[in-house]
């Protein structure tokens, strides 16, 4: 493997990395305490009966019927931006019998906090003001799900 010289123009890129990185923590906080939420209210437990718990360091666990599922962040640059990737990753048996962890989803979060539901979508969501009943957090909260109900091969 050959590796080549950073150009100045990529180095620039990092250069307000520890800022960046700081923001995109705090904004992915705000998404998770927001689904925590919605998971928790009265009719999404009626309806769902999703368990979603995330601790300090953005890492989450996710129950429902259809499975376990967790999600953790990772920031990286990706097209010339510094972003967050939040993938949820569900627990399956491989065919060889074993319990594996298959990335199911992922929703982008950018530093300006601006958030993109999935990896190629286009959906931005508001994580900093919204209600228990916002479409911006049922949003991604139902799809969460599905990508979870819908992957084969799941673990009970």
């Amino acid at each position: 493997m050959i590796f080549q010289h950073v150009d100045l123009n990529n180095q620039r890129l990092i250069d307000s990395t520890r800022h960046d990185c700081e923001s995109i923590k705090m904004y992915c906080g705000y998404l998770l305490a927001e689904l925590t939420k919605f998971f928790a209210l009265n009719h999404a437990q009626a309806n769902f009966g999703v368990s979603f718990a995330a601790t300090d360091n953005l890492v989450s666990a996710v129950s429902t019927p259809y499975g376990e599922a967790r999600g953790r962040l990772t920031i990286q640059i990706v097209e010339g931006v510094i972003s967050g990737r939040y993938v949820f990753e569900k627990s399956v048996v491989s065919d060889d019998g074993k319990d594996i962890w298959r990335p199911i989803w992922a929703i982008r979060i950018g530093r300006y906090g601006n958030v993109l539901l999935g990896d190629e979508g286009d959906i931005e969501i508001d994580v900093t003001n919204v209600g228990p009943h916002s479409n911006a957090i049922s949003a991604p909260a139902k799809s969460l799900l599905y990508s979870i109900a819908s992957t084969p091969i799941f673990k009970r």
